[in-house]
């Protein structure tokens, strides 16, 4: 939701850019602290511009790394006033902004004026575009189908909230 790609370009949300150090600032120490703790071998880094992902998903216990690196983003005082959000095997420390993939397909709709949206996602983080895509078609008449890409590991709210369901990538 805070970054798009128009004509090869990735551009950020312009709303997001008073953040940007705050977001810097916290996620290099919290990295730094975070890489050298037993259980969080196989960690990564994001750099998404404006916001940063913590990949657990090479970790021998996700589920150990996930609870980990939420506990110190709740200590980290640099952190505080951010964001987090979680998505499949990763969570992210991004502005405080209300921005997710549901207000991007949104504005995406709304600057193209489109009357019909098809959209794939196979992550928690796409349930908000699911539940944008019935507000809008319910809003304005338009139509949309959200489909849901079924994978081992696959968010079962994301199922849920799809119209539709595909398994994996040969389904698509």
């Amino acid at each position: 939701g805070l970054e798009r790609l128009k004509d090869g370009e990735v551009l950020l949300d312009p709303a997001a850019f008073p953040y940007r150090d705050q977001v810097r600032s916290a996620a290099g120490p919290l990295f730094q602290l975070l890489s050298g703790r037993p259980g969080l071998e196989g960690l990564f880094l994001e750099d998404k511009g404006v916001s940063f992902s913590f990949h657990y998903r090479a970790c021998a216990d996700p589920a150990l790394a996930r609870a980990m690196i939420l506990e110190a983003m709740e200590d980290l005082d640099g952190a505080k006033g951010l964001r987090v959000m979680e998505a499949r095997r990763a969570v992210e420390l991004r502005p405080p902004l209300e921005a997710d993939k549901g207000t991007a397909l949104m504005a995406l709709a709304a600057e193209f004026g489109l009357r019909g949206l098809f959209y794939l996602g196979d992550d928690h983080t796409d349930v908000s575009a699911f539940r944008a895509l019935r507000a809008w078609g319910e809003s304005t008449g338009g139509r949309g189908l959200a489909v849901a890409v079924v994978s081992p590991g696959a968010p079962e709210e994301a199922q849920r909230e799809a119209d539709f369901t595909l398994e994996g990538v040969p389904g698509v």
